[in-house]
């Protein structure tokens, strides 16, 4: 069995109710138990745009990729609580190009 893990899972997010620590807490359980070995971890891809759009509307994947291309410090500006590492959680279709022309 695969078992599909990136250390990009771990976000510092502070205090939170979901903390991301749990993902590798998950994953140490697991190979401890002998249930995931090393050569059964696979280091995610990115997907391609068609891979994307199987499952987005082309118009919230536009609004996803406009911020994904902003610089951290102009992502902080938009979202201030929350930052670059969470704004990406409050998406909805339509609102992200909204944020962009702040």
């Amino acid at each position: 069995m695969k078992f599909i893990f990136s250390g990009e899972y771990k976000a510092d997010i502070g205090a939170h109710v979901f903390p991301t620590e749990k993902y590798i807490l998950i994953l140490e359980k697991l190979r401890t138990e002998g249930l995931v070995r090393k050569e059964d971890i696979v280091e995610p891809r990115m997907p391609t745009r068609e891979e994307l759009t199987q499952t987005l509307e082309e118009e919230y994947l536009d609004d996803l990729l406009a911020v994904l291309a902003l610089d951290p410090e102009a992502i902080r500006k938009l979202c201030p609580v929350c930052g670059s590492e969470t704004l990406l959680c409050f998406l909805k279709p339509g609102h992200a190009s909204s944020l962009y022309r702040l």
